[in-house]
């Protein structure tokens, strides 16, 4: 969005923090990546910078541009410009309502919600399995159920990431 910028000090201006959110859990998984730098809200340039990342990468992972508002262009990008589908369209959950997932010419692209919050989560719940069945692995051997002991519900049908850590004893199992 062309209120983002990668300079630290630029006034009027949002950091760029999803990318080093992004590069950080990509290092974390030893996953190449190519930053493709910072897009202005306009369809054009978006459309051609996606283009170009199709024919080089397997998977693009954007960030913003998935809500509902004037310069929230990514929908009809990925299906008017593109051609491709979006298979997800936003979350009955927060953080991560906006998170949308699309398929164009046969290849993931992710878009990550604008919140740095709710990117991160999104990363870890969506990408991360992702890229267990990427690799060959069983993406079930990723999720891990538990029952909380405190209330998450928002409203009927609609729920809440919460992040946390597990911890899980020598034969696997899940330690209370």
């Amino acid at each position: 969005g062309s209120e983002i910028t990668d300079q630290f000090g630029d006034k009027g201006f949002i950091i760029n923090s999803n990318y080093h959110g992004l590069a950080a859990f990509l290092k974390t998984k030893n996953i190449t990546y190519s930053y493709l730098g910072v897009v202005d809200d306009s369809s054009p340039m978006i459309t051609a910078r996606i283009e170009k990342a199709l024919d080089e990468f397997d998977a693009i992972i954007t960030f913003g541009g998935t809500a509902k508002g004037k310069y929230d262009l990514m929908g009809d990008i990925i299906e008017k410009s593109l051609g491709g589908t979006i298979i997800v369209s936003g979350l009955k959950a927060t953080p991560g309502k906006t998170f949308r997932l699309a398929t164009v010419k046969n290849k993931p692209l992710f878009m990550m919600p604008g919140t740095p919050s709710a990117s991160l989560i999104c990363e870890e719940v969506f990408l991360n399995i992702w890229l267990a069945s990427y690799k060959g692995h069983n993406f079930m051997d990723y999720i891990t159920s538990c029952r909380v002991m405190f209330s998450v519900k928002k409203r009927p049908g609609f729920g809440k990431f919460e992040p946390c850590r597990l911890k899980f004893n020598e034969s696997g199992e899940l330690c209370a």
